[in-house]
């Protein structure tokens, strides 16, 4: 490991095995920082380096970034004696250790990837809005630099904390984290949605069950579409109990499908099986599932009005308003279904493959923006 390797640690809260953004974001940009020279020291949980296997209270979120800090001063002080600076990154959102002295050893940078809890309070627990609004204005004043993952993101955390535009960057998530993995899959994709001829459109969507997710909107598209639109839902286990319980008679007749914590490296399988992915949500950082779909060749339909504005690209999908009916959903579906084979679309995703940001670029912006705060 080299020295500079050294210098650059990553707090491991969710960053486990269990599918989610955060994961998949950091996945993919760890990925590229090692072909890039770079591999991040991952601290804290599952991490084998330094982890301290103490208390349930010890190992609360907000306690998490804390130990992490421990873990780090650690293996700094054996690692660097001329207390060379290090740079500690969360991932998180709010993962870093505000309520402790830093020490000018060490750097800190955050990765804020929404601020869905200020728009949609009723759809978090009480005590995760409590905690999310206590924190993000302390970790953003005590950090260094401050990633967002879209410009949506940067613009409306600048709208809550206009003082902080000077540490604060757009790094956009790469668009290109599964489209090799799907390239071969995509051909066999169009040809089954061809042979498939006059039958029902099969539509997608992704998404944890919290209620600006709109999971219900995606059923009863389904259900008032009396038969044109059958379609797969993929949730969590929460998700996947409360849709099951609420949409029986769909499921009974054919028309949904619910599938739990579908592993990432399963994705392919299940978007080839799609026409249209639809994503309702009301609010996305970023949309990782959008940009999964467009490299598997599919049309996406979404809600307008967040980050997900700046992934789908133009010719692509179609982005629906607040004030759009169910009916006025389902037609987009139709007309999504119709163009998909069209020369036009085939285009405009050729466009979106030849200029998407990739996660590459990601990377060396990320390494960059160290070595700034290592050397500066």
């Amino acid at each position: 490991m080299t020295d500079f390797e050294r210098r650059v640690y990553w707090d491991g809260y969710g960053l486990g095995p269990k599918p989610s953004g955060v994961a998949v974001h950091a996945s993919n940009l760890k990925k590229e920082l090692i072909s890039l020279g770079l591999d991040p020291v991952i601290m804290g949980r599952g991490n084998s380096r330094g982890f301290l296997h103490t208390s349930a209270l010890w190992d609360l979120k907000p306690l998490h970034p804390l130990r992490t800090l421990f873990e780090i001063r650690a293996e700094t002080k054996k690692s660097h004696p001329g207390k060379l600076p290090v740079v500690l990154h969360g991932l998180s959102n709010i993962n870093l250790p505000v309520f402790f002295p830093w020490h000018d050893q060490i750097k800190s940078v955050i990765t804020v990837h929404d601020l869905i809890p200020y728009f949609a309070q009723q759809s978090v627990s009480r005590a995760y809005y409590l905690q999310f609004s206590w924190l993000l204005p302390r970790v953003v004043t005590a950090a260094d630099r401050i990633v967002c993952v879209s410009d949506w993101t940067r613009a409306t955390l600048l709208e809550r904390f206009p003082g902080i535009d000077k540490k604060c960057v757009t790094i956009k998530n790469g668009c290109d984290g599964i489209a090799t993995r799907f390239a071969n899959d995509a051909s066999m994709a169009t040809q089954a949605s061809a042979e498939n001829g006059k039958k029902a459109i099969h539509v997608l969507t992704i998404g944890r069950p919290e209620a600006y997710k709109r999971l219900d909107f995606f059923t009863e598209l389904i259900r008032r579409s009396k038969g044109k639109i059958t379609g797969t839902l993929v949730t969590s286990g929460e998700g996947t109990s409360c849709v099951t319980a609420a949409n029986k008679d769909l499921i009974q007749k054919g028309s949904l499908k619910v599938l739990e914590n579908v592993p990432n490296e399963q994705l392919g399988h299940v978007y080839e099986q799609h026409d249209v992915y639809v994503h309702p949500s009301l609010y996305e950082g970023f949309c990782l599932p959008a940009v999964e779909a467009l490299s598997a060749r599919i049309p996406v339909l979404f809600q307008k009005g967040s980050g997900i504005d700046e992934v789908v690209w133009p010719g692509c999908g179609i982005g629906m308003t607040k004030e759009s009916s169910e009916d006025d959903w389902i037609e987009a579906i139709c007309d999504l279904n119709d163009i998909r084979h069209s020369i036009a679309f085939s285009e405009a995703l050729q466009e979106f493959f030849q200029k998407r940001f990739t996660w590459k670029q990601a990377a060396l912006e990320i390494k960059n923006l160290y070595n700034g705060l290592l050397n500066g």
